[in-house]
């Protein structure tokens, strides 16, 4: 059995009372109305049980008479515990709005902000999401900021189809974009543009690119390129072998670590190093989550067993890297009060985009 009491019955029971119309409500009728309120903790016994305790409660408090009306004691304490000077006339708009604003964990003055059906949604899942909006939001609002936060994009506003259509081309690009809304004609020139790695958008570039990639690319190659990869699979690194192993993630789990072996780490391996790099080094860093890139690979050279690229080659595929989403790249805004060797030191450049941290997440990258 459920312990039978719960603890604010009293005031469920109490607002109920208050705003019968009339002749007092029979202990049948006021157990009937309340009951959909705790049956699903509640069987219709043990209701039953805690009502009648609770009745005896109040009138042993003197917050009802002996007919079941509140008294003046009583409804000082109902409104101070519902934090409203005046009770709503209604008592649907007492279980509609006044309690679940104070579900909701709004003031009780202010129930008239979940009124309405669109209202108390809105403010619902804005709780139950923990999302950054104003108190008593749109249902739109809302919404939208939920949708932002499950597809796991850095996005606020309104979700619209030319933003939704920007943020999933900058994590496929890897890439900071500067327009607020894309439409299929600049996404299609963004997406040309970063197949072949031209410089520029201009359809003339990548036609130029085809045809370069077409007269060096031998009969292998060509034969590789009539299967196309599973859409999930990250781009390939130039250069990788086809018999490449993935590290497994206990190999490179400790800071400056690699394992003893002649094949270079893939990608992936080599993007969870650099993150352990960054964890394990404290200088350069810019608060918790990020470190300059400049700075990481001169812990990376002071190594037992130092990564093999220049800085060039390692802001490539670090670039690499972030496009493939096994680490994350951001840009240095505040630059006056940073250090200015460090900062040019750390520039990468893809694109139209501009780095200088790789981000240290809060676990290591599984």
């Amino acid at each position: 059995m459920t312990d039978a009491r719960p603890p604010r019955i009293d005031l469920l029971v109490l607002a109920r009372l208050a705003t019968t119309k009339g002749r007092p409500l029979s202990v049948g009728k006021l157990e009937q109305d309340l009951f959909p309120f705790v049956e699903a903790r509640l069987s219709r016994r043990e209701w039953s049980s805690s009502l009648t305790d609770c009745l005896a409660s109040l009138r042993k408090r003197r917050e009802i008479d002996d007919r079941r009306v509140p008294t003046t004691k009583g409804l000082e304490r109902l409104h101070e515990a519902l934090g409203v000077r005046t009770l709503p006339e209604r008592w649907s708009r007492i279980w509609r709005a006044l309690m679940p604003a104070l579900a909701l964990q709004l003031p009780g003055r202010r129930w008239s902000d979940v009124a309405s059906a669109e209202k108390l949604r809105a403010r619902l899942i804005r709780q139950e999401h923990e999302l950054s909006l104003p108190e008593a939001p749109t249902l739109t609002q809302a919404v939208d900021a939920q949708a932002w936060r499950a597809l796991g994009l850095d996005e606020t506003g309104p979700l619209t189809l030319g933003k939704l259509r920007r943020a999933l081309l900058e994590r496929t690009l890897g890439a900071s974009l500067r327009e607020r809304s894309i439409d299929t004609t600049r996404a299609g020139q963004w997406l040309a543009t970063a197949a072949v790695e031209t410089t520029t958008r201009e359809i003339a570039a990548v036609q130029r690119a085809l045809v370069s990639r077409w007269l060096f690319e031998d009969e292998g190659e060509r034969d590789d390129a009539v299967a196309p990869s599973p859409p999930t699979a990250p781009k390939p690194t130039r250069g990788r072998g086809p018999n490449e192993r993935r590290i497994p993630p206990s190999e490179t789990s400790q800071p400056g670590t690699r394992p003893p072996s002649s094949e270079p780490l893939s990608l992936e391996g080599w993007a969870r190093r650099v993150v352990a790099i960054a964890r394990a080094t404290r200088a350069g860093r810019y608060g918790d989550e990020r470190a300059f890139i400049a700075s990481v690979w001169h812990a990376a050279q002071a190594e037992p067993d130092p990564l093999p690229e220049t800085l060039a080659e390692f802001k490539t595929r670090l670039v690499e890297a972030n496009r493939a989403g096994l680490l994350r790249l951001h840009r240095a805004d505040l630059v006056g009060a940073m250090d200015d060797r460090l900062v040019r030191e750390s520039e990468a450049r893809h694109l139209n985009a501009i780095f200088h941290f790789i981000e240290i997440p809060l676990r290591s990258i599984p």
